[in-house]
């Protein structure tokens, strides 16, 4: 199947590099350490961010990601590549089936799963999905969103507002114009503006 490498690039916010051959470029969006969209790289992100909750969530948790991680080094032997490919894949299946299944305090298990929805909607927008995508993880961050404290809520005000604004950029004025709504229902009563959110989002889902 021929790949457009151009939309490719673009989605995965790495540079037009005209001279690097197609193989190279995408060795690099899987491997290169020093790029912060590579595979590996948000995959570690991933890992880095998951370790400080190791208490919470188990050590099982973060250990399918640590598993995901040393499987993805290994694709790098042609010989062994769809296979461990697979593997690295098994590993974040099981990390969020860990996830759900734990025994962490409902508002932790919340907000791993919302940045989880913010993540999807950022990708659907760079990837060009269709209107009709975002309803799924639109539905599920807005029931995710319930139980988290007032104090998690605030801290994510300006992660949705760069949402919001990323998307929009991207055009879906639309689904920004929702998750913009959302960001306002998390800032503190005291600072929302009189607007009747509850109308809106309503009228979005």
């Amino acid at each position: 199947e021929s790949i457009d490498y151009g939309r490719l690039y673009s989605a995965c916010d790495i540079g037009r590099r005209p001279a690097i051959q197609a193989n190279d470029a995408l060795f690099d969006l899987l491997y290169d350490r020093a790029n912060p969209n590579s595979i590996h790289s948000l995959a570690q992100a991933a890992y880095n961010v998951a370790t400080p909750l190791s208490q919470e969530i188990g050590y099982d948790a973060t250990s399918y990601i640590k598993l995901a991680l040393s499987n993805l080094q290994k694709t790098k032997n042609p010989s062994t590549c769809l296979l461990k490919h697979r593997s690295a894949c098994d590993n974040l299946l099981s990390f969020w089936g860990s996830i759900e299944d734990c025994t962490a305090p409902t508002n932790v298990k919340a907000l791993i799963f919302l940045g989880k929805y913010v993540k999807r909607i950022e990708l659907y927008a760079r990837f060009k999905k269709g209107d009709r995508t975002f309803s799924s993880p639109f539905l599920k961050f807005n029931f995710y969103l319930q139980n988290i404290s007032p104090e998690g809520s605030a801290a994510l005000q300006p992660v949705l507002s760069q949402l919001a604004e990323r998307i929009k950029e991207l055009g879906y004025s639309e689904q920004a114009s929702f998750v913009h709504v959302l960001a306002l229902s998390c800032a503190p009563a005291q600072l929302r503006p009189a607007t009747d959110e509850h109308f809106i989002l309503e009228g979005q889902a």
